[in-house]
């Protein structure tokens, strides 16, 4: 009895195991294909994860930084999303 219940619980922690390194192999293969797509210019795999944690605080503050840093790109986006800020909540009375 004692046997049978050691063994299917050592069973039950290789399953464990296995799942647990599919389920890394996959993420690392997901996480390439999505750098891969980024850098041919496909973003939308990375903007599909900036809704979660605080990335987006993070993206605005490395998007600033290159602002700051005189990166002429991040300059005209900066001034864009200062621009559509302005157009969508400008009134007059």
């Amino acid at each position: 009895m004692f046997e049978t219940l050691m063994r299917e619980c050592a069973n039950e922690e290789d399953r464990r195991r296995k799942e647990a390194d599919a389920l890394d192999r996959e993420q690392g293969r997901l996480q390439s294909l999505a750098l891969i797509e980024a850098m041919q210019g496909n973003t939308d795999k990375l903007w599909s994860a900036v809704d979660y944690a605080d990335h987006d605080k993070r993206l605005m503050r490395v998007l600033m930084w290159a602002h700051v840093a005189g990166h002429y790109d991040a300059t005209l986006l900066v001034r864009n999303l200062a621009q559509t800020y302005a157009i969508n909540h400008a009134e007059v009375d």
